[in-house]
C-alpha cells in the first residue's frame, strides 16, 4: 500500500495490476445496471476513473525521477524514462555500470584506465568527467548512490599481494564493500574479505542502497552463473540471503530496492540453453519471489511507476555481435505491456 493509504499495487507476470477499488470504494457499493435516473456501468467507470485520477499520487517528475542512464557503445548516455531525448555524456568507450544520483544531476560509473578500474562522475546535463580519488584503494567499481546523494557505495580492492602458485605469480587482495563520502573522501569499509585469490572471481557486485540508507545489498559473484543476493546493515551484519536455502544456487542478480524498501527487484539468469531469463520482485519479509516479465538488469523509474530493463535478441552473427540488446519499459498501469524504448542500449539505471 502506498504511504497515502489509498492505492494498493502488486506485480504479476507480464504486467502490473493496480488494485484501487477496495481502498477507495466501500465493498458494499456495487455499480447498478443502467436505467433512467440511475448510475449505469459507463457512468460508474467514469467516476471511478475520475477518483483514481484525483486521489492517486502523481508520477515523480522531480529530482531524477524521469531520467534513465544507460550504456551504449561503451559510453554513458541519459534519456527520459520513455526513451526520448537521449544524449551522450562520455566518449572514452570504456565506461560501464552507471548509477543515477537521486536528484538526477549526476551519473557515477566505472571506467578502466590502463589496467585499473575506477569510479567517475559526469553531470547529466553534460560536462567534464571527474575521477573520484580513493586513497589507498587499488581498484573500485559498481557504484550506488546513497539516498541523500552525498555518498557512494562501491566495491573496492586493496592490499594487493603477489605469491607463487603452481609455478605462476598470482594476485591476492582484500575485497570490500565501501561507503565513500564524496565531500570529504572518507572511506568506510562495511564488509571485507582479506587475502582473496583474484582468479576466483569477484565476491561482491551490483550494489544497492536502501531508500532509508540503513541497508546495503549486493549480488554474490564468482566465476559461475550462480548465487543470489545478500542484504547487510551498515555494521556489515547479514540481514538476509536470497534464496534462503543455501543449497539453492539459482542466480538472482542486480538487486535493487523498491522505493518503499519492502521489496527487491532482480533478475534470474537462465542456466539452461534456450530457457528465458526472468525479472522478479522479492518480498523482503516473506522472501516470496513474484515473476514479472522476461528481461535483464531491471531498474525502477518515475518514482517506481515503471520498470526499464534489457531484452536480448539473437542476431545469428558470430562473437560479440551475436546478441542485440535494447531497453524496454513496463508501466505500472492496468493492462500495460512491455514496449521497446531504446535500441542498442544496456545496463539501465534509474533513480527510483
Amino acid at each position: 500500500m502506498n504511504t497515502d493509504g489509498i492505492r494498493v499495487s502488486y506485480l504479476i507476470p507480464g504486467l502490473i495490476e493496480m488494485m484501487q477499488i477496495k481502498a477507495i470504494i466501500s465493498p458494499k457499493i456495487r455499480p447498478r445496471q443502467g436505467k433512467p435516473g440511475g448510475v449505469g456501468w459507463a457512468q460508474s467507470l467514469f467516476f471511478f476513473g475520475l477518483m483514481v485520477l484525483c486521489f492517486s499520487p502523481p508520477v515523480s517528475r522531480a529530482a531524477g525521477g524521469n531520467l534513465v542512464a544507460f550504456v551504449r557503445g561503451g559510453n554513458i548516455w541519459v534519456a527520459h524514462s520513455d526513451g526520448s531525448g537521449s544524449r551522450q555524456l562520455t566518449t572514452s568507450g570504456r565506461a560501464g555500470a552507471p548509477a543515477l544520483s537521486p536528484d538526477g544531476q549526476w551519473v557515477a560509473f566505472t571506467s578502466r584506465e590502463g589496467d585499473k578500474l575506477g569510479i567517475y562522475l559526469v553531470p547529466t546535463k553534460g560536462g567534464p568527467v571527474k575521477h573520484l580519488n580513493l586513497p589507498g584503494i587499488s581498484e573500485a567499481w559498481g557504484p550506488a548512490f546513497t539516498p541523500d546523494g552525498k555518498g557512494l557505495a562501491v566495491v573496492t580492492r586493496f592490499n594487493i599481494k603477489k605469491r607463487r602458485m603452481d609455478g605462476e605469480t598470482q594476485e591476492f587482495a582484500t575485497h570490500a564493500i565501501s561507503l565513500v563520502d564524496m565531500a570529504t573522501g572518507k572511506i568506510r569499509h562495511i564488509v571485507q574479505t582479506p587475502d582473496h585469490y583474484w582468479d576466483m572471481g569477484d565476491i561482491y557486485d551490483n550494489l544497492a542502497v536502501s531508500p532509508d540508507g540503513r541497508l546495503l545489498a549486493y549480488q554474490q559473484s564468482g566465476t559461475d552463473v550462480s548465487g543470489g543476493f545478500v542484504v547487510l546493515n551498515l555494521k556489515g551484519q547479514e540481514i538476509l540471503h536470497f534464496p534462503k536455502n543455501p543449497e539453492d544456487y539459482r542466480p538472482f542478480w542486480r538487486p535493487t530496492f523498491s522505493p518503499d524498501g519492502a521489496k527487491m527487484l532482480c533478475f534470474s539468469m537462465a542456466t539452461i540453453m534456450g530457457e528465458p531469463t526472468y525479472i522478479y520482485l522479492v518480498d523482503l519479509k516473506t522472501l516470496k519471489a513474484s515473476r514479472i516479465t522476461e528481461g535483464y538488469y531491471p531498474t525502477f523509474v518515475d518514482g517506481g511507476q515503471a520498470l526499464v530493463f534489457e531484452r536480448w535478441t539473437e542476431t545469428g552473427k558470430p562473437g560479440r555481435d551475436s546478441v542485440k540488446i535494447d531497453l524496454w519499459r513496463l508501466d505500472q498501469a492496468f493492462g500495460s505491456q512491455p514496449r521497446r524504448i531504446l535500441q542498442n542500449a544496456e545496463k539501465p539505471a534509474g533513480s527510483g
